[in-house]
C-alpha cells in the first residue's frame, strides 16, 4: 500500500540532519533555559508499555516502546505529520531508494519541543525513504490514533528478513548538534 500523504498538520519544515562524523544529545524542556546538562537518547527512561505493529500493507513492522513520558498531542500530530509528508515529498520526486546520507540519520526538530529522529541499525543496509514513511505511518496508527500521546522508542523491522534495518525515538526535547573536528 502506497503511502498517503497526511494533511492534518503543518506544513513540512525541512529537518535539520546531523552530517557524517557528528553526534547529537537531546535536551530535555525541563532543562532548555535553566542547564547544560544533556540527556542522551540512550538513557534508561521508565517504559509504559510495549506494542509490536506490522503496519499494514507494507512489510514493516515496530516494536514500539512507550514511555511514561506525555507529549502535546498536537505537537505529537505535526511531527508525525511531517515525516511522512516528507517521506512522501521525497518518494513523489526522485522515487524510492536509500536514505541519502544528509536524511541518515533523520530528524525532525520542531520548535515546539517534539522531536522525531530514526537512523538505520546497520551500515550496510540503510533504511529507504518508503521504510521511514511506513515507520511514521506505524507511529501515527499504533499510537496517536490510539490515543497514546507519548514519547516512546522505536525498532524497525524487515518482515521479510526478520532483520532490524532501523531504530528510533519520538520525545520531547530539542536535537543539539555537535560537530566533529576530524
Amino acid at each position: 500500500m502506497p503511502l498517503a500523504r497526511n494533511d492534518s498538520a503543518a506544513t513540512l519544515a525541512a529537518p535539520a540532519n546531523l552530517e557524517k562524523g557528528d553526534s547529537f544529545r537531546i535536551l530535555p524542556l525541563s532543562q532548555a533555559s535553566t542547564s547544560t546538562r544533556w540527556l542522551d537518547v540512550t538513557q534508561p527512561v521508565k517504559m509504559h508499555t510495549m506494542i509490536i505493529y506490522p503496519v499494514p500493507g507494507t512489510t514493516t513492522r515496530l516494536i514500539i516502546k512507550v514511555w511514561e513520558d506525555k507529549l502535546p498531542k498536537l505537537a505529537m500530530s505535526e511531527v508525525i505529520s511531517q515525516t511522512m509528508n516528507f517521506a512522501v515529498s521525497h518518494i513523489e520526486a526522485h522515487g524510492d531508494g536509500f536514505l541519502e546520507p544528509r536524511d541518515d540519520p533523520f530528524w525532525l526538530d520542531r520548535p515546539d519541543g517534539v522531536v522525531f529522529g530514526l537512523w538505520s541499525s546497520d551500515r550496510t543496509r540503510h533504511l529507504t525513504y518508503q521504510e521511514l514513511g511506513n515507520t511514521a505511518k506505524g507511529l501515527w496508527e499504533a499510537m496517536f490514533m490510539e490515543t497514546k500521546y507519548n514519547a516512546a522508542s522505536v525498532s524497525v523491522y524487515d518482515k521479510t528478513s526478520s532483520a532490524r534495518i532501523g531504530s528510533g525515538v519520538i520525545r520531547a526535547g530539542h536535537v543539539q548538534y555537535q560537530v566533529s573536528d576530524s
